[in-house]
């Protein structure tokens, strides 16, 4: 049976905190094999930072509304999220860790000035014939009602010494002759900033450099600013939908 651990944290992690503890716990040569404890962490009380949410608009090139985004809240579930990874109780290389899907569900509006109660707990493993994906559910909340809810799947790359392993990987079919709706040119800059607004601390999406090392040809963008971006051109925030189910995959990098 998986060990359980809890952590709560009272403020929004910071993201290059938690590289320094990624590092200092030697995630950077973490093999994979570990069964993951089903760790969460908890973070009430959070008041929606206008500077961040300004921010986020205006690199993803969207019209300000009343209520949130739908993609906004990975700024608040990503750096909490990779705090929870770097914990050293997690053990994996966290480093050569990416996102393969999000499945996202926003059950109602979320007012910028409701108070949020923001939750992150790893639900799951899974060996594949390449690696290891896990899967990390968030939540947020008004008071104890779900408002907004997401399962990450992470996948990490590696050799591992598991048999018997089966490709149950979900993949999206084809759309034969799918109309384009829209094209858009997706701006150079402000890679580093976004990653700082979206608590995203990995260097694969502002540093070729660091790319590079990885074994890509450059760095690529972060896939909340191109999705972001994308969902505007065929969802009218300004009706009243009951729901809002995204469910993202990503079949390779946006450079």
């Amino acid at each position: 049976m998986n060990e359980k651990i809890s952590f709560m944290v009272n403020q929004r992690p910071s993201a290059f905190v938690n590289l320094y503890r990624g590092f200092r716990f030697g995630k950077h040569k973490a093999k994979l094999g570990a069964t993951l404890p089903m760790a969460g962490v908890k973070w009430f009380g959070v008041r929606l930072n206008s500077k961040y949410l300004e921010r986020f608009s205006s690199i993803c090139g969207l019209e300000r509304k009343p209520y949130l985004p739908v993609l906004y809240p990975f700024t608040l579930i990503y750096p909490l999220k990779l705090w929870l990874i770097s914990q050293r109780e997690i053990h994996l290389p966290m480093f050569k860790m990416l996102t393969t899907r999000n499945e996202t569900i926003m059950y109602r509006k979320i007012r910028v000035d409701e108070e949020l109660n923001i939750t992150a707990n790893i639900v799951g493993q899974q060996f594949t014939l390449k690696g290891m994906e896990f899967y990390i559910l968030s939540k947020l909340m008004v008071d104890t009602e779900t408002v907004w809810e997401n399962k990450s799947t992470l996948y990490i790359p590696g050799k591992h010494r598991i048999e018997n392993i089966r490709d149950t990987s979900v993949r999206f079919k084809n759309i034969p002759e799918a109309k384009e709706i829209a094209a858009w040119y997706l701006d150079d800059k402000d890679r580093l900033l976004f990653s700082r607004v979206i608590g995203d601390s990995n260097g694969i999406h502002y540093s070729p450099k660091y790319a590079k090392m990885l074994g890509y040809d450059r760095d690529f963008a972060q896939p909340i600013r191109v999705a972001s971006k994308c969902l505007e051109f065929f969802y009218d925030y300004s009706e009243d939908f009951p729901l809002t189910v995204v469910d993202l995959m990503f079949k390779g990098p946006v450079c």
